[in-house]
């Protein structure tokens, strides 16, 4: 008794940190936006766009088009776009029909993003008067504002990536398909865009992001093979306290069909923080550590299930009114936190019935690992 009564105390005291923290990420969303109406900046940086492809790669040409038609000076950017191992584009009409610089990489097995990315980080570490980079994949859709709105934030932001929206393949989305796109778009309204108003970084997403080229030479690695290498990129960032900005008035496109559930497991997250807390030197790092080990709404749910049940029957160090004041303080705080993510009527039920979305994906994802 004694044992599950210690376990009981530690699990309340980390549950109690991060509705704290869910806490003030919901307060953060009450500081609005600043809008810009002119968007007027003194300079127009110099971009290179780099498009990346493998596969099918089925939207690139679109793209190229899309980005051919900003309403951005062409003297002032270019395009790069890396064919890895890509099966039905045609290097020769990229070149001649839509002037883009093409990098074709055929390969037995494609080399991958961060090969790919430092192939052109590489190539042009020496140009003087390149400003920044845009890193996208091949299966997005930009707006004909897009590298303008690029250009205006890179005045106020070192690295930043932009609002993805994922749009149906067909007429309509099918009601898992609406679950992820409903999902995204919550996270990416509440969570991303509150931790940056605190002034806190996000996970950087290696499928769209800008960044100074000043900033890529200086970190100087291309490790984007996953999720976790994309926490330990953005970990490199605060450690030279660089943060990495959400930006939801810059949006791209992309079919639900390339959504990406992205968050790493708990206990690789956890890994990371334990390894790094106490080598980290500056608080943007420490805060983005600590950040790491936040449950998951499984784990929200499961463990206050546990507590509520432990103390009703056994008193320990707190009282059953507290554990049920914290429970409804995180339960407010999620109230508050949907409207930020601006859902319609019937969008609730989808985001409410995510979770067991995410308990089935569990399931599955053993079942198959294990047969």
């Amino acid at each position: 008794l004694l044992l599950e009564t210690y376990r009981m105390a530690l699990l309340y005291i980390y549950l109690t940190f991060f509705t704290i923290y869910f806490f003030v990420l919901t307060l953060a969303t009450f500081k609005q936006n600043r809008k810009f109406r002119d968007k007027y900046t003194p300079k127009d940086a110099n971009l290179c766009v780099v498009v990346y492809a493998t596969g099918k790669a089925d939207t690139l040409e679109n793209l190229i088009k899309q980005l051919k038609n900003q309403n951005y000076p062409t003297n002032n950017y270019t395009i790069y776009a890396i064919l890895d191992k890509c099966e039905n584009v045609s290097e020769v009409t990229l070149q001649t029909e839509s002037n883009v610089n093409v990098v074709n990489i055929d390969n037995l097995e494609p080399i991958g993003k961060s090969q790919a990315y430092s192939i052109i980080a590489e190539k042009l570490h020496d140009v003087k008067d390149l400003d920044a980079y845009v890193f996208l994949d091949s299966n997005f859709y930009v707006e004909s504002d897009f590298l303008a709105n690029v250009n205006f934030y890179l005045t106020r932001s070192d690295v930043f990536q932009p609002m993805i929206n994922y749009l149906p393949q067909e007429e309509s989305m099918l009601f898992w398909q609406k679950l992820k796109s409903v999902y995204s778009r919550y996270v990416s309204k509440f969570i991303y865009l509150s931790r940056s108003k605190l002034g806190f970084t996000n996970i950087i997403n290696t499928d769209a992001f800008v960044i100074k080229k000043d900033i890529l030479n200086k970190i100087a690695n291309f490790d984007y093979r996953d999720l976790i290498s994309e926490v330990n990129y953005t970990l490199k960032l605060a450690n030279e306290a660089i943060k990495v900005d959400f930006i939801d008035d810059i949006n791209i496109y992309t079919s639900v069909n390339n959504f990406k559930l992205r968050i790493p497991s708990l206990s690789k997250r956890l890994g990371i923080l334990f390894h790094n807390f106490f080598k980290s030197n500056n608080v943007l790092a420490k805060e983005f550590l600590i950040s790491q080990a936040v449950p998951n709404w499984l784990v929200f749910v499961l463990g206050y299930y546990m507590l509520i049940r432990h103390v009703y029957v056994f008193p320990f160090m707190v009282s059953y009114l507290f554990v049920l004041i914290t429970i409804l303080l995180f339960a407010l705080a999620f109230i508050v936190s949907t409207s930020s993510a601006k859902l319609f009527a019937k969008e609730y039920m989808y985001l409410f019935v995510y979770p067991l979305y995410s308990i089935f994906r569990v399931v599955y994802n053993f079942i198959l690992q294990n047969l």
